[in-house]
């Protein structure tokens, strides 16, 4: 009787190890590329049958290893059934995550194109066009060049070299100086190019400098962005002399907040660091560290 149990199941766990040797060795290299999880946990069923059947098999000749068959198929299950919700949560987490990366990208798009920088790039360029067409033909051109940044990269977290970023800046602050002219001034210490990092990091940084800082300011101010390399790693700095603000007190959907957090997670793709320092009335300095 018990030689027939141990004999039927010796078999059902012969045929399901088959099975899935078969379906490993069909869909390995497809797995491995597309789904390397779930190819894991593929290797580590089939591990578990090999151990399962063996251990059956030394049971038919030693029947008193009976018992410890059965405890060994049921950590098989058991370790199973583990690996199989460890698998779960983290596709549930995966998902979780692009949900949050799809929401940041929609407050990006917000806090990027905004209607009002629109409104106002395009009536200074209008006044150009009567007093210096050649001018309104640059501004218009470097308006252009900004809104296609702008949408090229709103939905990408791929790394672009500080060059790109750097020429965006200067094309977005060429805009704002149409409005602010003189009571406007951007000063660029720039040491170190030789590196990359997320687009539209740097730009938002010096954005907020501009429309939160000097611009409140009736004489206007001063924006610098400087970059430089050290042992720690690339430093970029946006500092300004505006008005400053207390950072403890920016509500979630604050439109300095919101811009603050969204370079946040962008540097956080390289383990990046940013330190936000302001004081009222004084002026802001974030810095940017990337680790080398």
């Amino acid at each position: 009787m018990i030689k027939g149990i141990s004999i039927g199941i010796n078999s059902v766990c012969f045929i399901w190890m088959l099975t899935l040797c078969m379906a490993a060795f069909q869909s390995l290299r497809r797995l491995i590329i597309n789904k390397p999880r779930f190819a894991i946990y593929i290797a580590v069923t089939a591990y578990l049958g090999i151990n399962t059947y063996i251990s059956i098999f030394i049971a038919l000749s030693e029947p008193v290893l009976g018992v410890l068959t059965a405890i060994n198929v049921l950590i098989a299950i058991a370790m199973q059934m583990i690996y199989l919700f460890v698998f779960l949560e983290r596709d549930r987490m995966h998902l979780a995550t692009e949900r949050t990366i799809t929401e940041l990208q929609s407050k990006i798009m917000l806090t990027q194109i905004q209607p009002h920088f629109i409104f106002n790039s395009l009536s200074s360029i209008m006044l150009l066009v009567k007093k210096s067409p050649q001018d309104a033909a640059h501004a218009l051109a470097d308006f252009s060049e900004y809104l296609r940044h702008n949408i090229d990269r709103i939905s990408s977290d791929v790394p672009i070299p500080f060059a790109d970023e750097l020429n965006h800046v200067q094309i977005y602050v060429r805009l704002e100086k149409l409005r602010f002219k003189d009571r406007l001034e951007v000063e660029y210490d720039i040491n170190e190019t030789d590196f990359i990092l997320p687009p539209l990091t740097i730009q938002p940084l010096v954005e907020n400098a501009i429309k939160h800082g000097v611009t409140k300011r009736p004489e206007g101010g001063k924006v610098t962005l400087r970059t430089l390399r050290d042992d720690k790693g690339i430093h970029i700095v946006v500092e300004d002399n505006g008005v400053g603000f207390d950072p403890l007190a920016l509500k979630d959907d604050d439109a300095v907040h919101v811009g603050l957090e969204n370079v946040r997670t962008r540097i956080g793709i390289f383990s990046g660091i940013m330190n936000v320092e302001s004081n009222i009335n004084v002026g802001t300095r974030i810095e940017i560290l990337i680790p080398a």
